[in-house]
C-alpha cells in the first residue's frame, strides 16, 4: 500500500466536499460534548446525536464572534 501524504489527502477531501452538492454547504445539528477551550482561542468539542459522534473545532476567529459560550449538553 502506498500511503498518501497529508497534503494529498487534504487536497482530495477538499475536492470531494467542493464537488458534492450535499457537502458543499453543509450544516449539522447535534449536542455539544467534551468541549475544551484551548489557550490558542480555538474551541474543540464533539458533536453527537443518538447514532454517531464527530470531532469538531471552532477556530479562534469564529469563537471570538460568539454572542454566547457553548457548553456541554447544548443543542446546536
Amino acid at each position: 500500500m502506498n500511503p498518501l501524504t497529508v497534503s494529498a489527502l487534504s487536497t482530495h477531501i477538499r475536492s470531494l466536499f467542493g464537488n458534492d452538492d450535499l457537502l458543499r454547504d453543509v450544516w449539522v445539528a447535534g449536542e455539544v460534548s467534551n468541549l475544551k477551550r484551548a489557550a490558542s482561542g480555538h474551541i474543540y468539542f464533539s458533536l453527537k446525536d443518538a447514532g454517531a459522534t464527530i470531532s469538531a473545532v471552532m477556530w479562534r476567529g469564529a469563537a471570538m464572534g460568539l454572542s454566547w459560550v457553548p457548553r456541554d449538553g447544548d443543542q446546536v
